[in-house]
């Protein structure tokens, strides 16, 4: 007979942990240099601020960074914080590689990501691990995927010109992905701020979850701030 698991003081708390898809606009724009050294460059600091961030702070959550243009690629899939933050350098391009700017193709291949039902991205325990959690009730140390928030943040430096994002956005947050997104360009008026407004979900007073960042400093310091809001309680 199996029985309760003894508490374990020391153990990081993970009801509530989090999910998140960085996408990223990877188009050719994103090669200018008004953001100090580009403007890709810059948002894989800020991506980096991001990880270091939730490494630091939130250890459960994990993290896939997904890059976008024509098409959607995976730069890291879903993976604990920690080990995304160790790759994050080895595993995006130095430039801008990936075309046009298709923002539905990023929320999709963000979606996919952070939607996995499976275990298949954490690291496979100690089988003393596993052998302990057979003799004790497993139920009370294991972490049911319905307890994790699932989380986009997007960035774009333009204007969509491919396949309506919208409409996509909408039914990621009727299933429950809430969204942030982050515009840089060298204006405002150089970004769908419109578009990017329908995208995010609102915050508690209506808002649309939706920043214009003007300068590398700022864009880190911002992505650095939405590692840590609206936490579970």
């Amino acid at each position: 007979m199996r029985i309760p698991r003894p508490p374990d003081e020391d153990a990081p708390v993970v009801s509530g942990a989090i999910d998140t898809g960085v996408v990223l606009d990877n188009s050719g724009s994103m090669d200018d240099d008004d953001y100090h050294p580009t403007r890709w460059l810059a948002a894989v600091a800020a991506t980096e601020r991001f990880l270091q961030q939730k490494a630091t702070h939130s250890p459960a959550d994990r993290v896939a960074v997904i890059g976008y243009g024509s098409h959607a690629r995976i730069y890291i899939p879903l993976i604990s914080v920690s080990d995304a933050h160790k790759i994050l350098y080895a595993s995006v391009p130095r430039s801008s590689e990936l075309g046009a700017t298709n923002i539905a193709s990023g929320l999709l291949a963000g979606a996919k990501q952070i939607s996995k039902a499976d275990r298949t991205a954490q690291p496979r325990r100690p089988l003393w691990s596993r052998i302990s959690d057979w003799l004790y009730d497993e139920a009370a140390v294991e972490t049911p995927e319905t307890e994790r928030q699932r989380k986009l943040l997007v960035l774009s430096d333009g204007h969509n010109n491919q396949k309506k994002p919208v409409p996509i956005a909408q039914r990621l947050k009727a299933d429950g992905i809430e969204i942030d997104t982050v515009g840089i360009a060298r204006s405002p008026e150089d970004v769908d701020e419109a578009l990017l407004k329908r995208i995010a979900s609102l915050d508690a007073n209506g808002n649309p979850r939706y920043r214009f960042i003007a300068d590398t400093k700022a864009l880190v310091e911002e992505f650095k701030r939405l590692a840590g809001h609206i936490r579970a309680i």
